[in-house]
């Protein structure tokens, strides 16, 4: 997934995905050829919409650590968020609060502008009259007439999108999940989640056809692709959770030197045809990946070795369940995991490992 990091907060990685980026860009395009009066008042609703989804899920965020769940990074998307945990929640109550959390400060901002423009400085005119808000022809003009009811009607979608549609893997559906969670255990309840977000998603999909509303079709594939994504993540979890993995640990892994420049690590990658490397540290192991030398300007390969840029690998105990590897994995982005034993470096598991170990679980589990 491609992303750009734009700040870290109590430990976690916030990055941009590329396609909020591309969607800035294109509407900015558009406008400034067709609506160039309309330029500005959007943009400023655009950083509307990326503040107010910086927060909702910074705000799932924290609750999941005063729950125990550490938080890798959030994505953010033109239509929320992503946010990668090392663990998934699996008591229901955890879950249910942290889905909470992003819509309930969605509706809290809301209701602190509803105050502070109606109650508390009613003389600033900061939001539109109220008369003026019973007809929804008024809406493009009062958004680009008061800033502040733009950042409340933002919030307003954003909290009611995320928490009334019942679909994963939106809070809707992580609020249906942990309720049904509450009566079975967490992998069914997710098989009867992503089930009913599957045909709210066709559903979606053929409204928008037929009404010819482009984003309903994209929220559509994104509850698709999400529902899906979810499934899978449950059926893996349900099917690693008893593997023994052992037999797949590489207890002497072949590594580069930390010690080689860019350059040179580049064509023994391209020699080799690999991607993604083991990179022997002084204090162990790290991972370096095509997609992270090319963020390296080629100019500099020659002086940056590869020690520089590689990225620390997670590291697991022994008794560590598959399930939990696998899940450490997802969140880190780092293919390799390093397992100790006793207080010792006893090897590394790589995510192609454990997917074979799943597909041979699922083939005997099916058969």
């Amino acid at each position: 997934m491609n992303s750009l990091r734009i700040a870290r907060v109590k430990g976690i990685s916030l990055e941009l995905h590329s396609t909020f980026l591309l969607f800035i860009i294109a509407i900015a395009a558009f406008l400034a050829i067709f609506e160039p009066e309309s330029l500005a008042p959007t943009m400023l609703l655009l950083f509307f919409l990326f503040l107010s989804v910086l927060l909702h899920e910074l705000s799932h965020s924290l609750v999941a650590l005063s729950k125990g769940f550490k938080i890798e990074r959030i994505i953010l998307l033109p239509i929320g968020g992503i946010a990668a945990a090392e663990e998934l929640p699996e008591k229901p109550k955890d879950e249910l609060l942290i889905a909470l959390a992003g819509p309930f400060f969605n509706f809290a901002l809301a209701f602190l502008i509803i105050f502070i423009a109606y109650f508390a400085l009613p003389g600033l005119n900061l939001l539109p009259p109220v008369k003026a808000l019973q007809n929804p022809a008024n809406l493009e003009n009062l958004l680009n007439q008061y800033p502040l009811f733009s950042l409340l009607w933002v919030n307003v979608i954003l909290g009611a999108f995320n928490l009334f549609v019942p679909a994963l893997p939106m809070d809707g559906g992580r609020v249906l999940r942990a309720l049904l969670a509450f009566r079975m255990n967490f992998e069914k309840a997710t098989f009867v989640a992503t089930r009913i977000s599957i045909f709210l998603a066709i559903a979606m999909f053929i409204f928008g056809l037929l009404v010819g509303n482009f984003w309903l079709w994209i929220i559509a594939v994104f509850v698709w692709i999400g529902a899906n994504a979810e499934m899978q993540s449950a059926s893996l979890k349900q099917a690693l959770r008893p593997v023994n993995y052992e037999k797949v640990i590489n207890q002497s892994p072949k590594a580069f030197s930390g010690l080689l420049n860019l350059e040179e690590a580049f064509e023994k990658m391209r020699e080799k045809n690999q991607v993604e490397v083991l990179v022997e540290l002084e204090s162990g192991f790290g991972f370096v990946s095509a997609e992270m030398l090319s963020r390296v300007k080629r100019a500099l390969w020659f002086e940056t070795r590869l020690a520089d840029i590689a990225a620390k690998l997670p590291i697991m105990l022994a008794s560590s369940p598959a399930d939990k590897l696998f899940q450490t994995i997802q969140s880190t982005g780092i293919p390799f995991v390093i397992i100790v034993k006793n207080r010792q470096f006893f090897g590394i598991v790589s995510e192609k490992d454990l997917q074979k170990l799943y597909r041979l679980e699922k083939a005997e589990q099916t058969s």
